[in-house]
Formats: C-alpha cells, sequence, structure tokens
C-alpha cells in the first residue's frame, strides 16, 4: 500500500510537531492540531491526570484570534492508537474531504500512520477513519534511533493526482519519504477497502 525510503540527511536539532496545521476551508483557516497538555489548555472532557491527547480542529480568521475548539478524534482503545493521536501533516483538500495523516501510538509506544477523511464544510466532523495503519516501523532506521519503533508524520503533498507523498520522521534520527496512490485514498473513502 505505501512506498518508503529514507532521506540521506538526518535533521539537525529535530522537529516540533504540535505546531498548528492549516488550510483554509468556508473562509476560514483551519488548523488540525494534537490537543495542548496543560498547562496551555485542559479539555473540559479531558480527566484528571490522563495521559491520552486528541486532534482538535480550529477556526480563525486573523491568525490572533482562535474560536471554535473541538475534539475530533480520540484514541481508540485495544487499537493500534490506543495510548494517544496527533496530527502532523496539513490536511488536503479532495473530492471526498479533507484528507488527514496523523500518528497513533499503541500501548507499546510504537508510533504509526493512520488516516482520516474529514467534511469539506464542516471539517470538525470525522466522516470516516481507516481502522489500519497505512505506515508501521519496519525498516532498520523507523526501528532504531532516538526513540525506537516511530514513524511521524511531519508533512504531505499530492502529486498530479495520481498519489500522495507524505515525509515522516524515523526514530526520531532520519527523514523519510513514502507515498500512497490516490487509487488507494479513493478505496478508502468508498469504503472499498
Amino acid at each position: 500500500m505505501v512506498s518508503r525510503c529514507p532521506h540521506p540527511n538526518p535533521p539537525r536539532g529535530g522537529w516540533r510537531a504540535n505546531l498548528p496545521v492549516s488550510r483554509f476551508a468556508g473562509g476560514k483557516r483551519l488548523s488540525v492540531r494534537t490537543e495542548p497538555r496543560p498547562p496551555v489548555f485542559r479539555h473540559p472532557e479531558r480527566s484528571e491526570g490522563s495521559h491520552r491527547t486528541g486532534c482538535f480542529a480550529d477556526a480563525q480568521e486573523d491568525l490572533i484570534h482562535w474560536t471554535d475548539h473541538k475534539i475530533i478524534m480520540r484514541p481508540r482503545p485495544g487499537t493500534w492508537e490506543s495510548l494517544k493521536i496527533g496530527a502532523g501533516a496539513p490536511p488536503i483538500k479532495t473530492e471526498y474531504g479533507w484528507l488527514l495523516f496523523y500518528h497513533g501510538v499503541d500501548d507499546n509506544r510504537v508510533y504509526r500512520l493512520g488516516v482520516a477523511l474529514l467534511d469539506l464544510k464542516d471539517p470538525s466532523k470525522v466522516i470516516k477513519r481507516y481502522d489500519k495503519p497505512v505506515l508501521s516501523p519496519e525498516t532498520q532506521w523507523e526501528k532504531e534511533g532516538q526513540v525506537p519503533n516511530v514513524v511521524f508524520t511531519c508533512g504531505a503533498v499530492e502529486i498530479d493526482g495520481t498519489y500522495f507523498v507524505f515525509y515522516y520522521g524515523g526514530a526520531d534520527t532520519v527523514i523519510g519519504v513514502a507515498t500512497i496512490s490516490k487509487k488507494e485514498i479513493d478505496r478508502f473513502a468508498l469504503g472499498q477497502n
């Protein structure tokens, strides 16, 4: 389903994964991001002492005043994303909805990549979420490094309407590049997987 290759030069100084990622939707800037941890913000539904995180959707018009904070996805117990989930790449507008590549972590702290579709008109509504990861740590450079067993999305683009390319961190040591065909995404969106 996914093709991958490592980037030959490891990043220096790491990267920040919890910054908002934005696209325009309905005249406002859409942000899909990892839920902030206290003391920055505490979601009213989050239980005291919980380390489980989710994905938020926000809207804003001026890059200063953020509104409409909503949890749109949470970890799913007993799955590849049971411990926590988080946003990574900016959502990509498709004919089916906003395509979101995100990361999930299981109870053994293995990071994998998943994919979800958000409603085009109201991105706080999740239309579909794939039950299996689209990318898991398999190669040595994804399994061994500063943080073992990690693939973590950093960015994604659509190329020529035929496939999606996403960039991801491998074991917090290298940057990898992977592709998934538009046909695979079409099958997912149409429920044919």
